[in-house]
């Protein structure tokens, strides 16, 4: 009533004051008409807009537990937003943890928590929530078809942290809003970058649970699964959308990490046994190893012509092409190395032995990932591994779970044969005793390829065919 009296109005009110749907367009001013722009060419229209605001960087967007006295329903809210960042690939999995620990503290004890928290208002989800409130508030000026030559939008230059200007990509906005993202556009800094690193985390965390899940209780759907996805890393060790189609785009979202650009490379450092990991697009001294073709020795195996052409014929990759998804570093270190070794492994066997000897993969689900084959026709057992040399295990940890698996086994011979060393090993041979069998022969083949030369060894081929004459069934 006032404004349409022609008085000046000053309103002062926080985003959430305002209810939804409430309107601040007022009657037009005596005298005020023939110097308004009317929008639609009516100028029957009665109201007209407010003609400017001052938008502050929205705040209490987040649950605060980082204050005195922390009410259980913020509490609650507070963990939900922290998952839901983490879920959203937005804070790390340790600093939702960590953030989550803190919330706890100052709930449980009523007293501000004084350890930092990670600031939680840079991330995307966030940003989104502020720009919907700038949005609706701009909106209350934009009610009606008669507006003011000049409309003013000031802001407070903070509020370039709180926004994502590139919601116009494609969408219709009131003009007053465009031109203020325009404004805001020229200072924002995406956090694109760490949001796709997040993400990278949390699929490596989840891949990792999921595999050790599988090794624990084998069935044969599981051996199937597991099967198939050793196929997959085989043929792709990166793929891109083209490639896929409707089985593998559910693995690969759920085992593969999408890179911001197409790339054959992804650094990460890892704990515990891979329960702990982080990944980095950038190689620096916090991440260490590396997702390559070159770190599984698919290079150096690939320049023996003969192992490539069996590669192609089956069609494995002979070589990681920068694609937009790469394995996970669970993925890469649980399944696609092992299974680089298991199959160069295989062919060389059956090479030296001139195909007399057949390996046969293990089928029983008492017995499957004990050992990687089965000699046909004989109680012997292989293992191939693809380790690097300095990849160190404490020999008697090694030796006691072989001699566990050949228990169950019930072998006469095992053999562990690693793919590629650069430096030469002598093989070694042990007479092994058990409480639950018979003694059986442990023989361990540190290289069955000079990485050096490109060569095979042949003594690791000599000792191969030593184990088929003595332990195979000479009846078969």
């Amino acid at each position: 009533e006032r404004l349409g009296k022609g008085e000046k109005i000053f309103v002062i009110s926080v985003y959430q004051t305002i209810g939804a749907g409430q309107n601040l367009q007022y009657p037009i001013p005596a005298g005020k008409r023939d110097s308004l722009v009317c929008l639609n060419e009516d100028r029957s229209n009665s109201e007209k807009d407010f003609d400017a605001i001052y938008l502050d960087k929205p705040t209490y967007i987040l649950a605060q537990p980082n204050k005195d006295g922390l009410q259980e329903e913020e509490f609650v809210k507070y963990i939900y937003q922290a998952e839901y960042l983490q879920e959203s690939s937005e804070l790390s999995i340790n600093d939702t943890i960590q953030n989550i620990k803190k919330a706890f503290v100052c709930y449980a004890t009523g007293k501000r928590n004084n350890l930092p928290f990670a600031n939680l208002y840079d991330r995307k989800s966030v940003g989104l929530m502020s720009t919907k409130m700038l949005i609706q508030a701009i909106g209350r000026i934009c009610r009606t078809y008669m507006k003011s030559r000049n409309i003013y939008v000031y802001a407070d230059n903070t509020i370039v942290d709180a926004v994502d200007p590139s919601i116009l990509d494609g969408r219709t906005f009131n003009y007053e809003f465009i031109e203020l993202m325009r404004k805001v556009n020229a200072s924002y800094r995406s956090a694109g970058a760490s949001t796709a690193e997040y993400a990278g985390n949390l699929v490596s965390v989840r891949a990792n649970k999921f595999i050790k899940n599988m090794l624990r209780d084998w069935t044969d759907e599981r051996i199937d699964e597991w099967k198939k996805l050793r196929e997959l890393v085989l043929r792709f060790p990166t793929v891109s959308k083209a490639q896929l189609n409707a089985e593998d785009g559910f693995i690969v979202s759920n085992f593969y990490i999408s890179l911001p650009s197409p790339s054959n490379v992804l650094f990460y450092n890892q704990q515990d046994d891979y329960n702990k990991i982080e990944i980095s697009f950038i190689q620096n001294r916090k991440y260490p190893f590396s997702v390559s073709e070159g770190s599984a020795k698919l290079t150096k195996l690939m320049q023996i012509p003969e192992i490539k052409e069996y590669f192609e014929s089956k069609g494995f990759a002979t070589q990681f092409i920068p694609n937009e998804w790469i394995m996970s570093p669970p993925l890469f270190n649980n399944i696609y190395k092992g299974a680089l070794g298991e199959v160069v492994g295989k062919w060389l066997f059956e090479q030296w032995t001139s195909g007399c000897a057949k390996l046969q993969e293990i089928e029983d689900t008492d017995l499957f990932e004990l050992f990687d084959f089965r000699v046909s026709d004989s109680d012997i057992y292989v293992d191939f591994k693809n380790w690097h040399e300095s990849t160190q295990f404490p020999d008697s940890d090694v030796v006691e779970k072989i001699r566990k698996k050949a228990g169950a086994c019930g072998c006469k011979c095992v053999i562990v044969a690693n793919i590629m060393a650069n430096t030469h090993y002598d093989i070694r041979k042990r007479r092994m005793d058990s409480s639950e069998m018979d003694s059986f022969e442990l023989v361990e083949i540190p290289a069955m390829i000079d990485e050096t030369e490109l060569t095979y060894r042949p003594d690791a081929a000599e000792e191969i065919r030593r184990c088929i004459r003595e332990y195979s069934d000479p009846n078969k």
